[in-house]
């Protein structure tokens, strides 16, 4: 420091000698005193710039603060010059930052070290070139895992992210990586031709287990990707197989039974049929709840009819269980008008996934000749076949679907337009939903009719159809024509349907419909980032609020998990500023789709939002947090929240009651003790007869979010794979828009997944088995049904005594008392059981950890391990407590999965299996037919 005191008396010299055109040793000397001469001066800027102009006199390799602090502003500087720059180009001599960052990369690969943070380098200046450097010196089995999963956290451009894929997979080839991180390069790639090729190269391998290795990778891209890839990877199989069979060697046949078993578990059969069954079997549903419902609530009117429908179908979901609606008659006969649509419907729900067994399920709902008609219930049992077989195109019932619009277009003149419109409204929002990521090419012999463009895909052709129903200006049949026109087109980018859609907007005179059209146009744009900017501000500057609220709703699906800090700052804008009360929440909700990747930042964000004036804007900040972190127990989300359950506005409670109720799906209370608490709240409004409606219907609801099928199903919108889970995100945007329009939250089944463990054997059938949990079962235990916990909590009544027996009796207790210390100085005392509080999981990770010692340790780790059964529930927080032994017949065929379809090996082929009682290949029974007892239509 007094160096640095003595040399700035010089320091004009210095600069003056430094700044010269002369480059000699003596004037990088001079530059160099005179940067750290600013450093010690805390003028970080001018040592920056004096640094640059030291050259090689600026040695890297220094152990300083100073020598720290200008690399780091050096490569930060670096970094924010090169945000535009373009990919494929390195040459950027204007950046007067490169010489240092080069000089740092061409050391780091030298030596050999800390190319992990060159990478990370890299990543953010898009330097492909520093990439392919470090690869080709480093240990690619370390380092394409590391930069694959940095790419998928923190690279936001589509096109670069593309070419860092492009990278991995060429280095990939000649490196020796997990298979699945070779499908994941693939699918980023959209190469669903190269994935086949890599599914057969498999099976056509001589290493033990490959065949296996295959079917489990086939399971994750059913299970991670959208439809239209699958489907994709499944016809390019079909043509190898072809070609196969010409090869006529011995190994063809076995080769193409392989590649059929590979079809038929990309088509989603086997997984919905084991899921099926999964649900159906460890359905834990507490029907007591439903039942305290309906009997303090009572069916007076239909917001409680329509709550109680809702938490029947979300605690029941895809489990097939309809006992409820089969014992409570009274009820249902006092259901009516849409109330009744939406019963059926949730039909839709509980039989999620029962595909060819759908149109069986709900023939007694379906028109029929020989009855009279009954709209409410046919129109939704259109919507329910559309809900079972969402994610899965089930080519009967898109074709029955189908014919019934035709039939529906041909009498609708003849017949009461009322009753028209209201089947319009359940067939559209029923085609929609069967089609969503359909992306079957159109036969090549079909053409579009009149102006129409001609279609590229089946979910195209339909939606020109539905835009035919929107054009009847129905309100009922138009709303619902416009949300099936955004679900068949969704993340299609196409503009003039766009185009024709706002015209249509602008022209109509329905708010019901121009609301569906906001709806259809964000999920046209979902995905598509920079590529919606024209489209988002056409609609914000418009002055028809309805328009700007699409404006808010395509920047969150457009850029939907993104983390984008420009459409940030855009929904903050509009949630702040605008002076509609639509706007400010739909971009206030917005923000919890941005940050669905990144859902620790999101409390932060919304957390001035949740203290506005606004109530709508409150109302947006909570059902944010509940999409960003559902079913992550976050406690600083909770935090926020649990204040506002006092709000003063009614809907804001609704809101934040489901909201709570998404972040503590599958949680308990030893793992989060606020969940008991939680639930009271959602019981005692709900029995407070001076509860408002609205408050009742967010706690109904919220009752059957929180124990969402049969308890054993979460809200999912990003996959394993860190992709979005693009039907998940348009289901979950749909169920918010029940603020306008109540039957839009089924659509929240789509989001939904189940979270169990299901082994399965070459035959792909489940085998008896055992599986090892190292962790405390009270963490993962199901939450105690309410019939338990009151045998547990009697109330104990006090008995009248006499006062020489009270007398007698305090005698007595000071004799056990003393009794009782005596002997415990002579006992060891237990090992306590867990607290009922957040250090549960921490306590059992000391004790694993080491902090416990001797024999109490071993104990200790032999009581908190557990064994469960194969097809068993395995939440997301248990997965790292899973434990396949080594001594295990069966073993994964790839190493680290706990949860989902596990494909396993067989280490005892010879020996006989004894398998779980279940039909894969074939559905489960359907309950016997059964008509609920709605009286008939008005």
């Amino acid at each position: 420091m007094a160096t640095a005191v003595s040399s700035a008396e010089t320091l004009s010299e210095l600069e003056a000698l430094a700044y010269s055109e002369d480059s000699s040793k003596t004037t990088q000397l001079a530059a160099l005193v005179a940067s750290k001469v600013h450093f010690h001066c805390n003028d970080s800027h001018s040592a920056l710039t004096l640094a640059l102009k030291a050259g090689d006199m600026f040695d890297l390799d220094e152990r300083s603060d100073y020598t720290q602090t200008v690399i780091s502003a050096a490569i930060d500087q670096y970094i924010e010059l090169r945000k535009d720059a373009d990919i494929n180009s390195a040459s950027d001599d204007s950046n007067p930052y490169k010489d240092i960052v080069e000089r740092l990369v061409k050391q780091s690969i030298g030596n050999k070290q800390s190319h992990e943070k060159i990478i990370g380098i890299a990543l953010e200046s898009k330097r492909l070139d520093i990439l392919e450097s470090v690869l080709a010196v480093g240990d690619s089995s370390v380092l394409l895992p590391y930069m694959q999963s940095k790419c998928l956290n923190f690279v936001k451009s589509h096109s670069f992210r593309t070419e860092i894929f492009k990278l991995i997979y060429k280095a990939q080839k000649s490196a020796k990586v997990s298979p699945d991180s070779i499908i994941q390069c693939l699918v980023k790639l959209d190469q669903p031709k190269e994935c086949a090729k890599f599914l057969l190269d498999l099976i056509r391998s001589q290493e033990e287990n490959d065949t296996l290795v295959a079917y489990q990778l086939a399971f994750d891209i059913s299970d991670n990707v959208p439809e239209s890839f699958t489907h994709h990877v499944s016809q390019s199989l079909g043509e190898l197989k072809s070609d196969i069979k010409q090869e006529g060697a011995v190994s063809s046949e076995a080769i193409s039974s392989a590649i059929d078993k590979l079809r038929e578990i990309l088509s989603g059969d086997i997984s919905r049929h084991l899921n099926l069954h999964f649900l159906s079997h460890e359905n834990n549903v507490d029907i007591k709840i439903l039942e305290n419902t309906l009997k303090t609530w009572g069916t007076n009117n239909s917001v409680s009819n329509n709550a109680i429908c809702l938490e029947n179908a979300f605690m029941h979901a895809g489990t097939t269980d309809d006992q409820f609606m089969r014992n409570n008659s009274q009820w249902l006969q006092n259901c009516s008008q849409w109330v009744k649509f939406s019963v059926i419907a949730s039909l839709g729900l509980l039989h999620r996934n029962h595909t060819t067994k759908a149109l069986e399920l709900l023939q007694p709902y379906l028109p029929s000749d020989s009855r009279e008609e009954r709209p409410y219930e046919e129109a939704g049992a259109f919507f329910a076949l559309g809900l079972i077989c969402a994610d899965h195109h089930d080519e009967s019932v898109t074709k029955y679907l189908n014919n019934s619009l035709s039939m529906i277009n041909s009498i609708s003149a003849s017949n009461d337009q009322r009753n028209v419109e209201i089947l319009y409204h359940g067939l559209c929002l029923g085609i929609g939903t069967a089609y969503i990521g359909n992306n079957t090419e159109v036969p090549s012999d079909t053409s579009s009719e009149g102006s129409d463009p001609t279609p590229s895909t089946e979910a195209e052709a339909v939606a020109y159809k539905l835009y035919d129903v929107l054009q009847t200006d129905s309100a009922v049949a138009g709303q619902a024509a416009a949300i099936g026109i955004g679900l068949c087109m969704i993340g299609s980018a196409d503009i003039s349907m766009v185009e024709t859609l706002i015209d249509y907007a602008v022209d109509t005179d329905h708010e019901k419909i121009i609301r569906g059209i906001a709806s259809s146009i964000a999920l046209i744009m979902f995905g598509l980032q920079d590529e919606a900017d024209s489209i988002i501000e056409r609609l914000c500057e418009k002055d028809d609020p309805y328009l700007r609220l699409a404006g808010a709703q395509t920047i969150a699906m457009a850029y939907c998990g993104t983390g984008d800090n420009n459409a940030v700052r855009r929904l903050l804008h509009l949630a702040v500023s605008d002076v509609n009360d639509d706007v400010r929440r739909a971009a206030a909700t917005g923000l919890g789709f941005l940050f669905l990747q990144q859902p620790e930042y999101i409390p932060r964000m919304v957390q001035l939002l949740s203290d506005s004036f606004n109530p709508h804007v409150r109302y947006g900040a909570a059902l944010a947090l509940g999409i960003t972190c559902a079913g992550t127990g976050s406690p600083e989300a909770i935090s926020i929240l649990e204040p506002m359950l006092k709000d003063s506005s009614d809907f804001v409670r609704q809101g934040v009651m489901i909201s709570l109720a998404l972040i503590l799906i599958q949680q308990n209370e030893v793992v989060n003790p606020k969940v008991d608490q939680i639930r009271k709240v959602y019981s005692d409004v709900i029995s407070d007869r001076y509860s408002d409606n609205l408050s009742k219907f967010g706690a109904a609801v919220s009752q059957g979010i929180i124990d969402m099928g049969g308890r054993n199903m979460t809200i999912q919108l990003i996959s394993k794979w860190k992709n979005l889970r693009q039907n998940a995100c348009a289901g979950m945007f749909l169920f918010t828009q029940m603020w306008s329009w109540f039957p839009l939250s089924h659509f929240i089944s789509l989001a939904l997944v189940p979270t169990g463990v299901i082994g399965v054997n070459k035959s792909l059938q489940p085998p008896k088995l055992k599986i090892s949990c190292k962790g405390k079962k009270e963490l993962f235990a199901y939450p105690p049904k309410i019939e338990t916990a009151k045998k547990e909590s009697r109330i104990n009544l006090t008995l009248t005594q006499l006062s020489t027996t009270k007398a007698k009796s305090r005698s007595a207790k000071k004799a056990d008392s003393k009794a009782k210390a005596k002997n415990d100085d002579l006992m060891e005392l237990d090992t306590p059981t867990a607290p009922a509080s957040l250090t549960a999981r921490s306590a059992y990770s000391n004790e694993q950890s080491g902090e416990a010692s001797g024999s109490t340790k071993q104990t200790k780790t032999q009581s908190n391990a557990f064994a469960i059964d194969n097809m068993t529930r395995v939440l997301n927080s248990q997965e790292e407590y899973i434990e396949w032994s080594k001594n295990s017949r069966y073993l994964p065929v790839i190493s680290g999965r706990s949860s989902g379809i596990v494909v396993l090996a067989d280490t005892s082929p010879n020996d006989p299996e004894s398998l779980i009682n279940t039909v894969i290949l074939t559905e489960a029974p359907p309950p016997e037919p059964f008509e609920y007892p709605f009286p008939s239509d008005e």
